[in-house]
């Protein structure tokens, strides 16, 4: 076998080794053995390496367990020496950390107004490492213990204290805290987190909700529907109580009970009025979850659909028997007008046997006829709406019938007054049925027929105000009948009799030619101008069913708007006066105009328009109520002055004057200031503004008046931006209206405006400037201090200074410039001109290089003050002002950082120089322009 061996010389340390490498014919092997040799200057071997197999230890000495320095021969070991076999790596093992991330999700939930809540999470996190010495031989293996990143020695989550919210108490997993607690961990939990012989392992923990609650929160309870109320009010319950605190639906109910005849069955009557509100709860939450609830509810009113009356209740009759209420005969339970408040009520009814009746018992049935008496002529009950009548009405045709009625019948303009009623054609206005029989002895007497002895009436019927015309003639119809309504009846039996029983009076009439009214009040409430008054008159009825309210202007001589009135107001007062009206109890009025386009210093008159035409331009029926002056006889002047107008910070404008009327002292006291926009036809900014005493107006206008009034305005219209090139208006506004965001005119309300035109003029000539001085520093630059400004500086906004030389008529040097501010520019009579405490050129250092010293030396220059809507050149659309002429060589140089010239008159060695003007209006010039 033929072997060749080669050596390769390699560092280790500060040794130079060789390692032999033999190389076999058939197969390929490697040996390595080491020689150690002394390092010699500059790393070179010492000499030619040692043979294979020996050791040679040098001063150096020899690595005592490097395998790549040194290898041990097997006689060390008590073995053979085989060089082909490499020596066995010691078993040292190595560290290695080991690390868990434990993460719980903590979700935030924030609860709203609205009852909706917004959700946010963010991670809290913990880790925790092991440190532990791993060996090949995996019995050697020595495990740390887990220890927190943080150094904490204790396994677990720390505690997280929430972050409070103003307005919010916390819950953490619904309970009242401010703390997430500490989580507690184990090191078998950390072990299981490191998988398939991993270093690194994650845990992920159950997640925490932490809850802001509504430290204060409203909620509105507001009637359901009416098919399923719920919340009702409790009556055998206290006010105070919970459950009535909340309460939204009011039933007023009265019961009316039936009490069983000959074995018929016992049924009850239930009369139901709803009422309804809302209510707000107001609750209050402490930190320990304590709640306090607040209960703020509106007044009961009426719920929809629903009437304030439990209606008349009509018994049914039973032959044989009478109706008994409370002990008395009754036929009808009338009806009663209810409230809120009203109690429960209940009503028994019972029955008496009318074999006991003594006034029946000795009638002649033979007897066949209908007799009946009006005793005096019928009249018309204003209060009411009724028409009064009295008489009685007998025959033996009423035994089977139990029902009385009164009627009364229209017949029209144009019936015969002397023709027979019961054949005329005739409509029905009213009925009434007979509840109180009055006893009639002087009737039995010579009319011996049944219930004659009670045959009396006195009764008012309602009357259908649409049915009766102006001029119609009227007669009364007493009926009997085994109807409970009052037709005649279709039923034949032993307890009914069919038909009915009519009995006709003669034509009457009543009082059409009255007609009465009354303008009580007029007068500003609640944004609207509110009239109320009467007006009553039988021709307001029959087709004159729409009533409308007129406003006329007396002062411009025709109508300005009008209204119809669907709700009367009850009058008993005017019913009192006027009782042979039937509306008169009914004659009321109240009602609101919208006070929109109304000038409040005019004469008003209200007319009261009874109509049969919805629009009110038909068959008219009027009452003109006296002229009425909301100023009571005071001035209707308007007068303003506006004192000051102050545009030198951008993006506000201050004005301040006064505006006097007695209309805003009455009736229009709420206060608006407008900035219209002239050039562009529209409003620029508004505000509501609090006016103030101006004592100086009250003396020389004393026909202004009214008590603690107030006529001044001192405001200042914020965030506005005012256009280049535009002119504006202010228009000081006193309104009925006190909507703070709109400008006093919402549609309905009434104002007097006072226009102050052209108060801001933005035009390109109105700009003014002042150098208060120009100094050189010991570099020779300029040092510029003055201050510059334009109203187009609002749409060109870069300030520059442009350096111009007298010597060649051209421009040096320009630079940009950041305006400084100068409260005592619009202090000393800038104060029109568009940012003007924004102009101060303060210390404004001008560079420049020798060229362009040298040439300022050669005579003297100036300024050209720009305003430009380039920001990098200067260039492009811009307004500018030219400074009179300064001496370079004559310039002082700047020692003393707050050297300045007081006078800016200028001086030799300081110089100065302006341009200054007010632009009072849109013809005052200063500068130049392009």
């Amino acid at each position: 076998m033929n072997m060749k061996k080669h050596y390769k010389l390699y560092k280790s340390g500060k040794l130079w080794v060789t390692a032999a490498i033999a190389t076999l014919a058939l197969t390929t092997g490697m040996a390595v053995a080491t020689t150690n040799a002394a390092a010699a200057t500059g790393d070179q071997p010492q000499s030619q390496p040692q043979a294979q197999g020996t050791n040679n230890n040098s001063s150096a000495g020899t690595p005592s367990s490097s395998a790549n320095s040194s290898s041990s021969s097997k006689a060390d070991s008590g073995a053979s020496s085989d060089p082909a076999q490499p020596a066995k790596p010691a078993d040292t093992g190595k560290k290695v950390i080991n690390t868990v991330t434990v993460t719980r999700t903590i979700n935030y939930v924030t609860e709203t107004q609205d009852g909706k809540t917004t959700t946010s999470s963010s991670p809290q996190t913990a880790t925790f490492t092991r440190t532990d010495m791993v060996y090949n031989d995996k019995n050697k293996n020595e495990y740390g213990k887990w220890v927190a990143a943080s150094g904490n020695s204790q396994l677990s989550i720390p505690v997280l204290h929430v972050q409070a919210k103003k307005g919010y108490v916390i819950q953490v997993d619904k309970k009242f805290t401010d703390e997430v607690p500490a989580l507690a961990l184990t090191a078998d939990e950390l072990d299981k987190a490191l998988k398939n012989n991993a270093h690194n392992g994650t845990i992920t923990e159950k997640p925490v909700t932490v809850t802001y609650v509504l430290a204060t929160k409203s909620q509105s309870i507001t009637p359901t529907s009416d098919n399923q109320k719920t919340n009702v009010y409790d009556n055998s319950k206290k006010a105070d109580d919970k459950a009535n605190q909340q309460a939204v639906w009011k039933a007023v109910t009265r019961t009316i009970q039936m009490v069983s005849i000959q074995g018929g069955a016992a049924h009850t009557v239930t009369q139901t009025v709803w009422y309804n509100r809302n209510v707000k709860i107001s609750t209050t939450i402490d930190a320990e979850g304590k709640q306090t609830q607040k209960y703020e509810a509106t007044a009961w009113q009426l719920a929809k659909g629903q009437k304030a009356v439990w209606p008349e209740y009509q018994i049914a009759q039973i032959t044989g028997f009478h109706s008994l209420v409370d002990g008395k005969q009754q036929i009808i339970i009338p009806a009663q007008d209810v409230k809120s408040d009203t109690a429960d009520a209940t009503i028994n009814v019972t029955f008496d046997n009318e074999a006991n009746d003594p006034v029946n018992s000795d009638v002649d049935l033979s007897l066949h006829g209908n007799w009946g008496y009006l005793d005096s002529q019928p009249t018309v009950n204003g209060s009411e709406g009724t028409i009064h009548v009295n008489g009685w009405n007998a025959t033996n045709d009423s035994r089977k019938r139990n029902y009385h009625y009164i009627f009364i019948l229209d017949y029209g303009q144009n019936a015969n007054p002397w023709g027979d009623t019961r054949y005329m054609p005739f409509r029905e206005v009213g009925r009434v049925l007979v509840q109180n029989e009055i006893s009639r002895p002087d009737v039995k007497a010579v009319h011996n027929v049944w219930n004659a002895g009670r045959s009396g009436f006195d009764v008012n019927v309602p009357i259908n105000f649409a049915g009766v015309n102006p001029g119609d003639k009227l007669a009364v119809m007493m009926r009997w009948t085994s109807d409970p309504a009052g037709n005649p009846s279709n039923i034949q039996n032993d307890n009914s009799e069919k038909g009915s029983a009519d009995l006709f009076s003669n034509l009457f009439s009543i009082d059409y030619g009255t007609n009465v009214g009354n303008l009580d009040t007029m007068g500003i409430e609640n944004n609207q101008l509110h009239v109320s008054g009467w007006h009553a008159s039988n021709s307001a009825l029959g087709n004159r069913s729409h009533h409308f309210l007129i406003l006329w202007d007396q002062t411009l001589g025709h109508e300005v708007k009008r209204i119809e009135v669907n709700d009367s107001v009850d009058r008993p007062d005017v019913a009192k006066v006027f009782p042979g009206l039937l509306n008169a109890g009914k004659s009321g009025y109240s009602a609101d105009f919208s006070l929109q386009g109304l000038d409040l210093s005019h004469n008003f008159i209200v007319i009261s328009r009874y109509s049969d035409s919805a629009t009110g331009e038909g068959s008219n029926l009027d009452y003109w109520s006296e002229p009425k002056s909301l100023l009571n006889g005071m001035s209707a002047a308007n007068q303003a002055n506006l004192d000051s107008v102050n545009l030198g910070q951008a993006g506000s404008v201050h004005v301040a004057g006064w505006h006097a009327t007695n209309v805003a002292n009455s009736l229009e006291s709420h206060q608006y200031l407008i900035l219209w926009d002239a050039t562009a036809g529209k409003q620029a900014a508004s505000m509501a503004v609090d006016s103030n005493s101006r004592p100086d107006v009250e003396k020389v206008f004393p026909y202004f008046t009214g008590k603690d009034a107030k006529y001044g305005f001192d405001a200042t219209f914020a965030n506005v931006q005012l256009i280049a090139g535009h002119h504006y208006d202010l228009v000081s506004r006193f309104s009925t209206s006190n909507n703070a965001k709109s400008n006093g005119d919402d549609g309905t309300s009434a104002f007097t405006d006072y226009w102050f035109n052209n108060v801001i003029v933005m035009d390109k000539n109105q700009q003014a400037y002042h150098i208060d001085n120009v100094q050189k520093d010991d570099q020779g630059n300029l040092i510029i201090n003055g201050w510059m400004a334009a109203d187009y500086s609002q749409a060109y906004p870069n300030a520059y200074i442009l350096l111009m030389s007298n010597a060649t008529g051209r421009e040096v040097k320009r630079q940009k410039v950041e305006l400084s501010p100068r409260s005592d520019v619009p202090a000393n009579g800038m104060n029109r001109l568009y940012n003007s405490s924004q102009s101060g050129i303060s210390n404004f250092n001008f560079t420049l290089n020798a060229d362009q010293q040298k040439l300022l030396q050669q005579g003297s220059f100036y300024f050209i003050l720009r305003f430009s809507d380039n920001d990098q050149s200067g260039e492009g659309q811009y307004v500018q002002q030219s400074t009179g002429s300064f001496n370079y060589n004559a310039l002082a140089v700047k020692k003393d950082e707050s050297a300045k010239t007081d006078d800016g008159k200028g001086q030799q060695s300081n110089q100065s120089n302006h341009q200054a003007q007010q632009p009072a209006n849109k013809d005052s010039k200063a500068g130049q322009n392009k």
